[in-house]
This record gives C-alpha cells, structure tokens and sequence, in this order.
C-alpha cells in the first residue's frame, strides 16, 4: 500500500472537492493518504496561529516516508515548494505554475474556459457594456480570467472596462474605489468578477449606491461558493469549476511519478463543470422581439 501526503490550505467548498478527488482516486488504487492541514485549514480546525502555519515538510517526510505528496495550494499559492519535498514526487494542486520553480507539476484552472463560460452566460442578455473586475494582486488565475473575458467581449463588438480591487487596509475605502468604478459604468453592465468573494463586495457597494441587480449591473462569478453566492444581497450566478476532477487529475499525475513514469507528466488544466444561475444575472428584458 502506498503512502501518500495530502497537503489541505483550506476546507472551503471548492477545496473540499478537490480533496474528495483525490480520496476517490487513493480508494480506487489502494492507497493511505495522510492529511496534514496547513494555513487556514489549521487555523480554523486547529486554531493554529498564522506565523506557525507554515508545515515542517522535511520533517513529515521523515516521518511518514511518503511515497508521494499533493499539495493544495488554493488559499496559499506561495507557502510551499518544490524543494521542500526533496526527492519525494509531489504534485501541487489548484497553483498557478508562476508561483514555483521551474518543472514543478501543477494542476491548475483554465481561464479561458472560465472566462468563456461566464462570456456567454452575459452576452446573452443582449447588451452594450460590460466590465471585468480582478483580484488586489494580479495573480496569473484573475489576469488570465480577465484579458480571455476582454478578447471574448471586444470580438463581440461590445464595450468592456477593467478594474482590478484596491489593495488597502481599509474597507470602507476598498468600498467606495469600487463603488466609484461602477458608478461610472453605462447602464445595464455585465459585470464579470474574478470570484465570488469580490461579486459579494459588488453586491453591498450595489445596494450602497442604489444601484439594482440585474437591472443596472447583471453579475457573473466564480467558484459558486454556496456560503457567498446564496447569502449575499442578491444570490449570485457563478461558474462552478469541475474541482473534484482538479483533484482526480492530481492523484493521476503523482500515480505515473510514483510509479518511475515522471517522462509522461506534465502540468494540466482543469474546467468548468456548470453554471449555477441565480438572481444576480436572471432576466432577459433586454432581448429583442426575437
């Protein structure tokens, strides 16, 4: 039997299935994954403080004498790398690979799977502008996300504007750049966000301003994070990605290394699963008679 270490950063929704990938997969070849929780996942189920989240790798390592490892690294992309694990096969799972070294294996989203889905889902309420908002940092998932959704949008022949989310200590300024932004958008707007995190931040800087969703800005996002999408202002349409398949990918990935087959793997891409359609973006007056 196999023994294979499953770094977790965090139990949000989507990382959940990702983990659940990989358990499937491990049940089906008859491995033992032991899990260790780092970051957020610590914190909250461990009440670890941040400053000691960090995981000891080497040390586990020495521990288990793994076979192999995947790293989820959906809350904390920059936490951990490659030469961490030394000579053990390791496979990061959720990363962008320009956050590691060179050669690492990654399995991370397709932004232009995403971006198009989403595209459409706009488009097809038939209007004129539309804008894209980014994360604070420009992280290589929303850039992507971002520049796939601005291609889509201007071979349409539409009007699209880009904003990416203040990087600030404060709130209530974050709150007010972005209620500015929209503000300055024509009406109605298909406004696509990097996640649901920033669509919930659309949704109360929306009812600061008396601005109605989907009427005056109709809102697609990201993750369909249950706990954000259907408890915000106006419930949220979101493109689910297929993460139980991110985490199937992996298992794959670290199954060819630990097997001596490293020449067959390479880092991949996962997509989209569905769009769960919700009040954000429902509505279809702005079609014409046909």
């Amino acid at each position: 039997m196999k023994t294979v270490l499953l770094f977790r950063s965090s139990f949000c929704r989507s990382n959940l299935l990702e983990h659940e990938g990989v358990f499937r997969y491990a049940k089906a070849h008859d491995w033992h994954v032991q899990t260790v929780e780092y970051m957020e996942a610590a914190q909250n189920r461990y009440r670890i403080q941040e400053q000691t989240a960090r995981p000891d790798v080497h040390s586990l390592i020495n521990i288990w004498h793994p076979d192999g490892c995947v790293a989820e690294c959906g809350i904390a992309p920059h936490v951990l790398s490659l030469g961490d694990f030394g000579k053990t096969p390791v496979v990061f799972l959720d990363r962008d690979p320009d956050t590691i070294e060179h050669g690492a294996v990654c399995v991370y989203s397709d932004s232009d799977a995403i971006a198009s889905a989403a595209a459409r889902e706009l488009l097809q309420l038939n209007l004129d502008t539309f804008a894209f908002i980014g994360w604070p940092d420009p992280l290589r998932w929303s850039e992507g996300r971002g520049k796939a959704f601005e291609s889509i949008i201007r071979k349409h022949g539409k009007e699209i504007h880009l904003f990416r989310m203040p990087k600030t200590e404060n709130p209530e300024s974050d709150l007010r750049q972005l209620g500015d932004f929209l503000q300055s958008l024509k009406k109605p707007c298909g406004l696509f966000t990097a996640n649901d995190v920033i669509a919930k931040q659309v949704t109360i800087a929306c009812a600061q301003l008396g601005l109605a969703i989907p009427d005056d800005i109709a809102i697609v996002s990201v993750d369909n994070d249950e706990d954000i999408c259907e408890r915000s202002f106006v419930t949220i349409t979101s493109v689910q990605l297929d993460f139980l398949q991110a985490g199937i990918q992996a298992a794959e990935q670290l199954d060819l290394m630990m097997s001596g087959h490293s020449d067959k793997v390479a880092s991949s891409l996962f997509g989209v699963d569905r769009i769960v359609r919700r009040k954000s973006a429902l509505g279809f007056r702005h079609l014409d008679k046909r």
